[in-house]
């Protein structure tokens, strides 16, 4: 079962603050269920960051291990709609 999506934004955005601490982002969603797309559109492109560079697709990429447990949380939590199979 999913965490509520503003919890689970609250945390993956507590690991992107920690990347950043300059950059300042707002995430305005209209309901609920545009807040969980965007979740599982932001596992799926994490996911794609990790895997692609084995693929031959983009240059690898250092991913902070506070990114790296937000991704996995929100795995454990279903938002993985978007994952490769």
């Amino acid at each position: 079962m999913r965490t509520s999506a503003k919890a689970s934004l609250g945390i993956a955005g507590s690991a992107c603050r920690n990347v950043s601490r300059t950059a300042h982002t707002a995430l305005a969603v209209a309901s609920p269920a545009e807040a969980e797309l965007f979740l599982d559109e932001m596992v799926g492109n994490l996911q794609r960051i990790l895997l692609y560079p084995r693929l031959g697709y983009q240059v690898e990429q250092d991913v902070p291990e506070d990114v790296l447990a937000a991704y996995r949380f929100l795995q454990s939590q279903g938002y993985d709609r978007q994952l490769m199979r």
